[in-house]
């Protein structure tokens, strides 16, 4: 072997050395673009659902105290003794307030917030999870299970999704059932009422 056949095997070894270090180099640099960019987009669905959960909390408090506050205003409006010139003021402001209940009511038996707050919420706790996760294997340099980590960030809004489809559907039977027992009370009523009449027309007769 000649001097120039030796450099130039030389040459190529150290050749093919640099090329497999530059391809380590793009498979790291790659495996780290993978993990911040999920530790990006925890971090956003974490900030994104912080302000949502609180905004549920906030109106179930409010809805839960509204509902309390004009039962109690109710009661007492009916409860007060007051003259014969102001029985109707009372019964207008009872119905007013009594209506008003209902309205509170029933927006929150259709949007629920006490059940959508702690949905949020156990949705929240299960995202710091996966970002516990992630930074301890990121701390550990070993991100051979980045792809289960995001497997678990996925299926964690899966199951939030799969929950607020329950709650939609159990809130939809529960509107059907009061109405269908609004309808049947409706029924009764009219069946009592066409039975008085007939009673009253046979003593007439």
């Amino acid at each position: 072997m000649t001097c120039d056949e030796w450099f130039l095997l030389v040459f190529k070894k150290i050749k093919l050395q640099f090329v497999a270090f530059l391809k380590r180099g793009f498979s790291m640099a790659e495996q780290v673009s993978s993990s911040e960019f999920l530790q990006g987009e925890i971090s956003k669905s974490i900030e994104k659902l912080k302000g949502k959960v609180e905004s549920s909390k906030k109106k179930a408090v409010w809805a839960n105290a509204l509902s309390i506050t004009l039962g109690a205003v109710i009661t007492l409006t009916l409860g007060v003794d007051v003259s014969d010139e102001y029985i109707h003021l009372q019964k207008n402001l009872a119905l007013a307030f009594g209506a008003l209940l209902t309205v509170i009511s029933s927006w929150n038996a259709l949007f629920d917030y006490k059940k959508l707050w702690i949905r949020q919420k156990n949705t929240l706790l299960s995202l710091y999870q996966v970002q516990n996760e992630l930074g301890y294997m990121k701390s550990k340099n070993d991100e051979s299970q980045l792809d289960d980590v995001f497997n678990k960030y996925q299926c964690v809004w899966d199951k939030d999704s799969r929950e607020w489809i329950s709650i939609f559907k159990v809130q939809r039977l529960l509107v059907i059932m009061r109405r269908k027992m609004k309808w049947e009370k409706f029924c009764e009523y009219c069946q009592s009422a066409s039975t008085k009449n007939c009673d009253s027309s046979d003593t007439s007769a």
